[in-house]
């Protein structure tokens, strides 16, 4: 039984010092993404989401459309400039374009003046990272 435990204890050891990151810096720069290194947060993800993904073309709904940024661990990441495109319609979005505490940005996708029925695709880009959504 002592065997076993101080087994189990080792392991559990080895484990933790595993997930050490081997220092304390725990900022989130360095190592290129936006800006390279040291210019700040590392972003890994760009996520685009939609509030609906079909709107009348008549103008009549607008749909919000938000930009999500995280970083390799999936922690959310503030203060990146988005930048945001449609291919048809008219998008407002606020000034500064740069994302909140909770690592979003939101834009406003209106069909403006144009009733064709048609497919709209915006498109966000934040340093080198681009998502895409219809």
């Amino acid at each position: 039984m002592r065997t076993v435990r101080s087994l189990l204890i080792g392991m559990a050891a080895i484990a933790l010092a595993a997930c050490s990151s081997g220092g304390t810096d725990n900022s989130l720069g360095g190592g290129g993404g936006v800006g390279g290194p040291g210019a700040g947060p590392v972003i890994a993800t760009l996520r685009l989401l939609t509030s609906s993904p079909q709107m009348p073309s008549d103008g009549s709904a607008n749909a919000t459309i938000t930009a999500l940024v995280l970083d390799a661990n999936n922690n959310v990441v503030p203060d990146v400039s988005i930048i945001f495109s449609a291919d048809s319609g008219s998008l407002a979005t606020p000034a500064p374009a740069v994302t909140d505490a909770n690592g979003q940005l939101t834009t406003t996708l209106s069909t403006a003046s144009d009733p064709t029925n048609r497919t709209i695709t915006v498109t966000a880009l934040a340093g080198t990272l681009q998502s895409t959504i219809r």
